[in-house]
């Protein structure tokens, strides 16, 4: 009978290696990387959007005891996971019942491929009752006192704030008469700006420029005409000012040839005589006063 219970045992026990050793073989090892982790059980299950593919296969500390290493196997072996995929471990409660599991959360840029040797980050959830049951006594009289300051603190900003909304209150009613003036006046301003910028107010402005370039440009015309006028006779007058000038001369050797001639005339015999019967001496006549100029 002994015999029987050994061989079945050892069938068993066989199997369970034969299995052991193959979901090992068929499962895609990675590693977590802690930097806190609160004391948890092996084969804490491995979820990724809430389907199990894993479990955990060893705990231990890294080499200088700063962070601690999570050993899980996944699978199916080929399974590919980007390099920057994170995990969390968490807990699940019931009414009865709580237990640990690490799920994967994929990032919204994923990036690459983990490789066998990579490290994955990972963070461990701090539950609310767990984190106060392991609290001492003095930190939780500290986190006490912290919020009730913190409740005071709050209060004196409520009442603050209370205070300054009341007086803003006041000031609107205060201040009603002039803010209805005020709106009164900016949507009679805002009425005037509408009309000035009506579409036959544009009009008439636009007609109104357009009249005034026109009468710029007539004048600017009649300007320039006049510019030409003056220029015109300026010319008229600058050719014939040497044949005025010549003919002044003229008449002036004329006048002093008479002048010269009739003074001659009076010096002779008789020169009144002569005079009246038109015998003056001429320059031909060897005028005087002629010879002395």
């Amino acid at each position: 009978m002994r015999k029987t219970v050994l061989i079945y045992l050892v069938i068993v026990l066989i199997i369970l290696c034969c299995l052991a050793f193959y979901s090992i073989f068929n499962s895609q090892v990675i590693n977590i990387q802690f930097d806190e982790l609160r004391p948890i059980k092996h084969n804490v299950g491995v979820f990724y959007k809430g389907i199990k593919i894993g479990r955990i296969v060893s705990i231990k500390h890294s080499d200088n005891l700063s962070h601690t290493i999570v050993k899980v196997a996944i699978r199916p072996k080929d399974i590919a996971l980007p390099s920057n995929i994170k995990a969390e471990l968490r807990v699940e409660k019931s009414k009865k019942h709580e237990y640990d599991f690490i799920e994967l959360i994929l990032p919204s840029k994923p990036i690459g491929k983990l490789c066998k040797d990579c490290i994955i980050k990972g963070e461990s959830l701090v539950d609310f009752n767990s984190y106060f049951s392991n609290q001492s006594k003095e930190s939780l009289d500290s986190i006490k006192n912290n919020l009730y300051e913190s409740t005071e603190e709050l209060n004196t900003a409520l009442k603050s704030l209370t205070k300054l909304i009341n007086n803003i209150d006041i000031t609107i009613v205060q201040n009603q008469k002039n803010i209805t003036d005020t709106t009164s006046n900016i949507k009679d301003m805002t009425k005037k700006i509408n009309k000035a910028l009506s579409s036959e107010a544009l009009d008439n402005s636009i007609n109104d420029i357009q009249e005034t370039l026109d009468n710029i440009k007539k004048a600017t015309d009649e300007l320039s005409s006049s510019a030409n006028n003056v220029s015109t006779t300026t010319n008229k007058i600058g050719n014939s000012l040497p044949n005025t000038i010549e003919q002044t001369e003229n008449i002036i050797r004329n006048v002093d040839e008479i002048t010269c001639g009739i003074a001659t005339t009076l010096k002779k015999p008789f020169g009144g005589l002569r005079i009246i019967f038109g015998k003056t001496i001429t320059k031909n006549q060897n005028c005087t006063c002629q010879n002395k100029n």
